[in-house]
């Protein structure tokens, strides 16, 4: 197996980042991990518009055929509904709910997998 000798990341904060991301490098960082991969971070240019989806999609395939990974936020629909809304889900964390709720059965199990076939 081929180890990768270098990676590439880009850090996307928005226009109206909270200051402590605005106090990271300008453009570009170089660092060397312990086993020799090389990580940058460089923010976006000052104009990039994270309501646009068609740029976002376009500066992802140009970042890729320059060989880079591209992380972070780079679109944020304004329209965007709730996701727990979206997904239904309970108001109580998962972490607060007993067994009987997160273990409900096999007969439960059967009903909710019929619905998948």
């Amino acid at each position: 197996m081929t180890a990768i000798r270098e990676r590439q990341y880009i850090k996307c904060p928005f226009n109206k980042a909270p200051s402590f991301l605005n106090n990271y490098i300008e453009r570009l960082s170089r660092s060397i991990d312990p086993d020799g991969s090389i990580l940058r971070l460089r923010k976006l240019h000052e104009d990039y518009d994270p309501r646009d989806r068609i740029a976002a999609m376009d500066y992802l395939q140009r970042r890729h055929a320059d060989g880079e990974i591209v992380t972070g936020l780079l679109y944020l629909d304004p329209d965007a509904g709730d996701l727990h809304a979206a997904l239904n889900t309970v108001e109580t964390p998962l972490n607060r709910l007993g067994a009987r709720e997160l273990i409900p059965g096999a007969a439960a199990l059967e009903k909710f997998n019929a619905t998948l076939r």
